[in-house]
């Protein structure tokens, strides 16, 4: 009899926990206990098995530790054990990121599975007693358990004394307490999902972009709501509880064990993502003022001036305007011909190429670095708030770009001020060592800061529209408008600092099929952004952070071009004062320079 149980243990530990305790066997059961308990728990861990080997391997530790195993207790061990499967799944994620889509997928699937296995085994369904409790009570026919031993009564009274300690202590667990245990449970998996693990690092900062972060959460919300691993008896039970097929599996799951309209999960991945979403708005902005390195480009100008040429002025007013300058390009019209007036050159009609003509290469790439870096950052954080929860993500996420967006232009304007004071204190400096650029060097450094702030003030297209209302993001996200900003230089900005210097958009509603441009009225995009823009109500009143960035762009504008003028009236007076000294006949009692600065400055 002992080989035969020591047999069936080899084979199968839950089978042979449930033998009777019989006096023949007594001293052999007690010295197979630790092992039957450690081959339970081994049962309990693998994921291969179905849930009716799991309820086995259970009711195998009920039954040798009963009555200290109670059906709560039973309840906290399985639960622990689907713990250790999600800190397995977890486990390596530290040093490879790179699956944490998998990985999350993954133990998406074993909460959903576990809370179903859950409700198999310890709560009715109908008339059906739970699983647990059924493999727990099942009784073996007598006469295999007892055949062939010297006394049977003596063992079926032992047996039967012994079963009805079993079933004293099995009782139905109460529906809210398995939910209790369940969101217990789920609150303490949630962190170690979504949470910071060893060294300070979150799995969830893996994920790069918006775009990817709600990619991943359709992924986790398919997994939570496919029919992976509901297949058999858990698919089974599922129809007798609810009567009918299922179809949003994870929110049936969810309402039935849990009972609660809270999805904890989902609560939890949505904070961690929203989070997430933060600091990778905050990394781009901040990549942006990092690549936007206007001190090199300005100490870049005048770095091959020739020291001969310091004095030089009407030189250097008659130098070319390629490369950008204060004079707009010269015309290309050749002279002569009939039609010749008739046939401007093309690029000279053109918004666009005057501006660059105007502006210099430099100063259009720094606008256009921004714009473009500006378009891409909202782009992907409108991928991310139209993915779900559109409305509380733009709530949330709203005012932090904006925010953010502000303190790194200004950032950037500070930095131009900076600039802007140290070359108008060198401009009155005497040039007596060589480490004082010539006073035309540092009045064309001016006059490239000019040009860029009038630039960004006027012409550029996504920092307006960023810290404007997220009325306008809704346009932008309909598809067309988009496309048009795809470029990072568009011919006219849709938005500007100064109001009088934008344009009207083309305004459409989204409730009007007929409208032109509706074509993609109908794209989830288009609709789940839209439904969340009523959040902002129909007050496009400007961004406080708007005014204040105009006001420093204009005063800043100002000053730069002041310090051009200053040296160009100072230079012209010079000129003027030297041929008024050769005919006493001009001389005037007007100080010269205080009149050309104002006709400058007029």
């Amino acid at each position: 009899r002992a080989q035969v149980v020591h047999g069936r243990l080899s084979r199968d530990a839950a089978a042979a926990a449930r033998f009777p305790l019989l006096t023949h066997q007594a001293q052999l059961v007690e010295a197979f206990r630790p092992q039957i308990a450690q081959r339970a728990r081994e049962r309990l861990a693998d994921r291969r098995l179905p849930v009716a080997a799991h309820a086995d391997a259970l009711a195998a530790v009920a039954a040798i530790d009963a009555p200290s195993l109670a059906p709560p207790q039973a309840l906290l061990l399985f639960l622990a054990s689907r713990r250790a499967w999600i800190t397995q799944a977890l486990t390596g994620l530290a040093s490879d990121l790179s699956s944490y889509t998998s990985v999350l997928c993954d133990v998406a699937r074993i909460v959903r599975i576990t809370l179903g296995h859950v409700g198999q085994l310890f709560l009715p369904a109908l008339s059906e007693m739970p699983l647990f409790f059924k493999t727990v009570l099942e009784k073996t026919p007598p006469e295999q358990l007892f055949g062939g031993l010297p006394d049977p009564d003596e063992e079926a009274r032992l047996w039967k004394e012994h079963m009805n300690q079993l079933e004293a202590t099995m009782v139905l667990l109460e529906p809210d307490a398995v939910a209790q245990a369940c969101t217990n449970w789920l609150k303490e998996c949630c962190p170690e999902t979504f949470g910071v693990i060893a060294g300070g690092q979150k799995l969830v900062d893996s994920i790069e972009s918006g775009e990817l972060l709600g990619s991943v959460q359709r992924l986790v919300r398919d997994a939570l709501d496919g029919r992976d691993g509901l297949e058999g008896s858990l698919e089974q039970w599922l129809k007798s509880v609810f009567g009918s097929e299922i179809e949003s599996p994870w929110d049936q799951i969810r309402g039935l064990i849990l009972k609660d309209s809270k999805d904890i999960f989902e609560d939890w991945m949505e904070e961690a993502f929203v989070r997430r979403m933060k600091d990778i708005l905050h990394s781009e902005l901040d990549s942006l003022g990092a690549s936007v390195n206007v001190k090199e480009s300005i100490d870049s100008i005048g770095a091959n001036f020739d020291p001969k040429d310091a004095g030089d002025f009407l030189a250097y007013l008659q130098k070319s305007s390629k490369g950008g300058s204060f004079w707009f390009s010269e015309s290309k019209i050749k002279k002569g011909g009939v039609l010749a007036h008739l046939k401007p050159i093309a690029d000279e009609n053109d918004f666009h190429s005057c501006l660059t003509s105007y502006f210099g290469p430099e100063v259009s790439r720094i606008r256009n670095a921004i714009d473009s870096k500006c378009k891409s950052i909202l782009d992907d954080l409108l991928s991310f708030v139209e993915s779900h929860n559109a409305a509380p993500r733009l709530k949330e996420l709203v005012p932090y770009l904006q925010e953010k967006c502000y303190r790194t232009i200004s950032g950037v304007l500070k930095e131009l001020e900076a600039e802007l004071r140290k070359l108008s204190a060198l401009l009155g400096t005497k040039k007596e060592d060589n480490d004082i650029p010539a006073a035309s060097v540092i009045a064309e450094r001016a006059l490239f800061i000019g040009r860029l702030l009038f630039a960004l003030r006027y012409h550029s297209s996504h920092v307006p529209l960023i810290l404007g209302s997220p009325r306008e993001w809704v346009k932008e996200a309909g598809g067309a408008a988009f496309a048009r900003l795809s470029s990072p230089t568009p011919r006219h900005s849709r938005a500007s600092f100064d109001s009088s210097m934008s344009f009207t958009p083309r305004r459409r509603t989204f409730d009007s099929p007929r409208s032109p441009g509706m074509q993609i009225s109908d794209s989830p995009r288009k609709q789940t952004i839209a439904a969340a823009v009523s959040l902002f109500g129909a007050d496009d009143r400007s961004n406080p952070r708007l005014d204040e960035l105009y006001k420093t762009l204009q005063s800043l504008c100002i000053m730069a071009h002041s310090v051009w003028i200053s040296w160009v009236s100072t230079e012209l007076s010079h000129i003027l004062s030297y041929d008024l000294n050769k005919d006493d006949s001009l001389s005037s009692s007007t100080p010269l320079r205080v009149c050309l600065r104002t006709h400058l400055s007029l």
